[in-house]
């Protein structure tokens, strides 16, 4: 199995060496895996500063990434069913934040 040019055994190796470690970055891999598992969107966001803004300053922009395709079409959590709920992160190089509406 090779995932980002890396090669593994299989699931448990993937697991072991980018999963369970400490102080590994979470990669949209294991944010889908996540979201599926749970059956619960997953909406990422970060903010990207670029320049441009009025007086030559840094404009900062909210894009979000979102998860909430799980397989075999069963979107009930995205559909309002009975679990009618997201989960919010924001991310800030090296960690997520869990963010509260």
């Amino acid at each position: 199995m090779e995932v980002d040019g890396q090669c593994f055994i299989g699931v448990d190796d993937f697991c072991a060496k980018q999963v369970d470690p400490m102080w590994r970055e979470a990669d949209e891999i294991q944010v889908q895996a996540l979201a599926r598992y749970f059956e619960v969107p997953i909406h990422i966001h970060y903010l990207d500063n670029t320049a441009g803004g009025s007086a030559g300053g840094a404009v900062s922009q909210c894009t979000c990434h979102s998860f909430v395709d799980f397989s075999g079409g069963n979107e009930k959590a995205a559909g309002g069913g009975a679990k009618d709920v997201a989960i919010d992160f924001l991310y800030r190089p090296g960690h997520y934040e869990l963010l509260y509406r």
